[in-house]
């Protein structure tokens, strides 16, 4: 899935990009997952746990490579030192939080963001053992405070194995990813084929989806945060949240 070209103030930084997964935070993951499977009508499965950064996830193949992390602080592990990822330690409802896309040469492309004026913070090693025993392991960028209220997203480059996507439950189908919010005028980003959409617009209505309709297209599912609003097919239904 390409979204087209990220800029700040009309540099380009990140062109070309393909969105990896969407993240979906919540105050505990089995109501995380209630939350999503009570708008996709399709119930993630378990991931594995973050050790030593508090956290958990559940995750669900959107097609495409492309996937949602539904994830929550992990009440086995100890809380760590630093403030949990994706603002977890804020109270509130199962909300949208921010998404990734793939960088497989990701100490490039962030050394070219920083220069450009997004800083989009180190790029850090991580892992995780799925529950079936298998190790996963990636690089990502990370800071503590999101840009654009989590708008704009991080670089992900995963290790050579089995993608995400492609271990977890299916069903459902991405088909286009619109947001804005207030104070992030400075980050926007084209639609890919050369829509008209702002991906990290300063205005409060994300206007015409990628695939020309309105919130969602026929039997599409459509779920706003953050003036965000992510629109796909999930089990025929289609609905809309708003945080």
């Amino acid at each position: 899935m390409e979204i087209g070209n990220w800029r700040r103030s009309g540099r380009d930084t990140i062109s070309r990009v393909e969105i990896d997964h969407i993240i979906f935070g919540a105050p505990g993951l089995a109501a995380g997952i209630e939350a999503v499977e009570g708008l996709l009508g399709v119930r993630a499965a378990m991931g594995g746990k973050h050790v030593g950064l508090g956290t958990h996830n559940a995750l669900l193949s959107l097609g495409g490579g492309a996937y949602v992390e539904i994830i929550a602080r992990d009440p086995e592990q100890p809380a760590p030192s630093r403030p949990l990822a994706f603002g977890l330690d804020i109270p509130g409802e199962p909300r949208l939080v921010t998404w990734a896309i793939k960088a497989s040469d990701i100490e490039t492309r962030a050394e070219r963001a920083k220069a450009a004026g997004v800083d989009l913070g180190p790029v850090l090693r991580m892992s995780r053992v799925r529950p079936d025993g298998v190790r996963l392991e990636w690089a990502l960028t990370y800071r503590e405070e999101m840009l654009g209220d989590g708008l704009v997203p991080f670089l992900i480059a995963w290790e050579p194995g089995p993608h995400p996507s492609e271990t977890s439950p299916g069903g459902c189908r991405l088909t286009s990813l619109r947001g804005g919010a207030p104070g992030a005028g400075a980050y926007r980003g084209d639609a890919g084929g050369g829509g008209s959409g702002d991906a990290g617009g300063a205005r409060p209505e994300a206007g015409a989806d990628r695939n020309g309709g309105g919130a969602a297209g026929d039997g599409g599912v459509a779920v706003a945060g953050r003036w965000c609003r992510v629109a796909g097919v999930g089990a025929g239904r289609s609905v809309r949240a708003q945080h």
